[in-house]
């Protein structure tokens, strides 16, 4: 029996369900943009609620002083 990491996939599916009633495909393909840039802004879109602590630009504050 191999241990494999269990996945959510339940973010990710709401996610795309939301996406898709918006119409943000066929937005962005009236945009001229092709299937794979769709997928990747889309995929971008969705990771902050799939992993919120794997977000870019999104690192902890850091108090100056």
């Amino acid at each position: 029996m191999a241990l494999t990491r269990p996945r959510s996939v339940g973010v990710e599916q709401v996610g795309c369900w939301a996406l898709e009633q918006l119409g943000l495909g066929d937005l962005l393909g009236e945009l001229g943009l092709n299937g794979p840039i769709r997928r990747f802004l889309i995929k971008f879109m969705l990771l902050p609620l799939a992993s919120p602590h794997k977000t870019p630009g999104m690192s902890a504050r850091r108090e100056h002083g």
